[in-house]
């Protein structure tokens, strides 16, 4: 009956709510526990919301790189597997492996849209197939796989993408990042400076944070290691 319930009242705007509702943790639930019917129609559901994310990285990471493509049908298929199973499948023993959605159906906390938590998950698992499949670029031998430091293009891409997230915010969080980053002040300094109160500043700097890794990680997601806060 869970299962049947959830079918009934799940849409595709419920992946993007936070906090998420009843009907969608009970449709996951159902579908990690091993109910078809569940797991046929979060499938569904899922799909359509993985290819929009394997088809932005794409534009905005690969082809800017030069790169091979991410196939748009087999990683999607791949992506949707790993989501759903974790990496049991690749090493061929099913018992020590779960789904990661299970920390999310299970988390006790304020729980991140589903969407918001897929997506980071999906970019992982593309991630390392992309380094496991074609490790290289186009035209180019093989790098040393000692050799970390990354190319010239790599480092020049970077920059436009944290470039391009910055100005992504608004003017007062953009601000407060900015003075953390560059000038290492501390929110008592920024208060002083701005004339705002200082658990204003707060609010502002963890907001800003969390967008300016948001932004990356959809658009960018190896430019995170290069951005200390």
């Amino acid at each position: 009956m869970k299962a049947t319930s959830s079918l009934e009242y799940v849409c595709e705007e419920d992946f993007y709510l936070s906090p998420p509702p009843r009907d969608l943790i009970s449709l996951v639930s159902s579908a990690l526990d091993g109910d078809s019917i569940a797991l046929e129609r979060l499938s569904t559901f899922l799909l359509p919301i993985i290819k929009k994310i394997v088809c932005l990285w794409n534009r905005s990471y690969y082809k800017p790189m030069g790169m091979y493509i991410i196939d748009e049908d087999d990683d999607v298929q791949n992506a949707l597997i790993r989501l759903l199973y974790g990496d049991r499948l690749a090493k061929g023993d099913y018992a020590s492996h779960t789904s990661p959605l299970c920390e999310w159906v299970n988390y006790e906390g304020r729980r991140k849209s589903f969407f918001k938590y897929a997506q980071y998950n999906i970019l992982k698992y593309v991630r390392d197939l992309r380094r496991a499949e074609r490790p290289i670029l186009m035209g180019e031998n093989l790098p040393d796989p000692a050799d970390d430091t990354p190319s010239p293009e790599t480092l020049t891409h970077h920059k436009r993408c944290i470039s391009d997230c910055l100005a992504s915010l608004s003017p007062a969080h953009r601000d407060v990042l900015n003075r953390k980053s560059i000038l290492n002040q501390t929110q008592s300094q920024m208060a002083q400076d701005i004339e705002v109160a200082e658990t204003t500043i707060s609010r502002w700097l963890s907001k800003a944070i969390v967008c300016f890794k948001e932004c990356l990680t959809m658009n960018c997601p190896d430019a995170l290691s290069t951005v200390k806060f």
